[in-house]
């Protein structure tokens, strides 16, 4: 009977997973330098041969996934879109949790413009980390803007019960709530983000909108009042506070400084008229004429804005002149 020598046995087994080890450690240098060669030959300006030193790296190395999105990100920039696709699943292949290269199969889904495929990745994104909340953040941002209403409400729910603690979740909610016109919900839902997170003027401005579409104007100015105090460089609440204002006849002069301070900010057609609006009401026709004169050469996109505006100007032109 044949005696085995394991302590000659183990010191064989050793000897080989130092040579693999050192075997991998050299295809990963030499993956790196040429990894490194194509980065100079891409910022020099020679794509071609920097796309096929991508290529001879991944070759080096191709179980390495950080190269395989390497490659996939150089076929992206030349917009080589089938082969930045194939690049990019082999490297979810490798690493199936790998965020970065889920989000650029998403970028490259949406640069197609195939919303479906865009999705289709985030979601799979969603379950590969499922812990991992912005993901969703950017899945319902996507429902949203291709108006799947009914997914982005189901998902927001959804989300509502397992991080129940994430105020934006319950500020989207409250958002897409509005556009359905469940304001009861939409309050409920905002109330439930301001208790998490009260330093949010993106939800206060929100807030203001949704107490003005309710006409509590009084919480609406609360609210947009927040919002400006959050964040001076939100024109849009210093805009509606002042419109508010204009409308209730209040605080004309300080509601002036705020319309004013939106206009340096940003000029929109809508914040003309709510100067225009204010020294109407303030009894400065010929002021108010000149800012409705320039909200209506501003107003070129929207025939809504254009025909209030029009409605604005001879109201202003059918009081007496000077000051009214």
């Amino acid at each position: 009977m044949q005696v085995l020598d394991f302590g000659r046995h183990h010191a064989l087994l050793a000897f080989l997973f130092l040579a693999l080890s050192l075997n991998a450690g050299c295809q990963q240098r030499e993956a790196y330098k040429l990894f490194d060669l194509a980065n100079k030959h891409e910022a020099a300006g020679y794509e071609e041969r920097a796309i096929e030193t991508y290529v001879l790296a991944v070759e080096a190395d191709p179980g390495d996934a950080y190269l395989q999105r390497a490659l996939a990100r150089a076929y992206l920039r030349r917009r080589e879109y089938d082969r930045a696709q194939d690049a990019l699943q082999e490297a979810i292949k490798l690493e199936p949790a790998y965020l970065d290269a889920y989000q650029d199969l998403i970028r490259l889904s949406v640069a197609q413009d195939d919303v479906d495929a865009a999705l289709g990745w985030l979601a799979k994104a969603a379950q590969a980390v499922p812990d991992y909340t912005p993901i969703y953040e950017e899945l319902v941002s996507l429902y949203l803007a291709s108006e799947r209403l009914d997914e982005a409400a189901s998902l927001l729910e959804d989300l509502a019960k397992r991080f129940p603690g994430e105020a934006w979740v319950h500020f989207r909610r409250g958002g897409l709530y509005r556009r359905l016109d469940r304001s009861d919900d939409a309050l409920e839902a905002f109330s439930e983000a301001a208790y998490l997170d009260d330093h949010h003027p993106d939800l206060w401005a929100e807030v203001g909108n949704l107490q003005y579409d309710l006409e509590a104007f009084d919480e609406a100015e609360d609210a947009y009042s927040r919002a400006v105090d959050q964040d001076p460089q939100d024109h849009r609440s210093m805009n509606n506070l002042a419109w508010v204002y204009a409308e209730r006849g209040k605080e004309i002069d300080r509601a002036i400084e705020l319309s004013r301070a939106s206009l340096e900010l940003r000029e929109e057609p809508s914040y003309m008229d709510t100067l225009a609006e204010l020294y109407y009401k303030q009894g400065d026709r010929r002021r108010a004429l000149v800012w409705i004169r320039r909200a209506l050469r501003m107003a070129s996109d929207s025939p809504e804005l254009i025909d209030h505006l029009k409605k604005q100007f001879e109201r202003f032109q059918r009081a007496p002149y000077g000051r009214t």
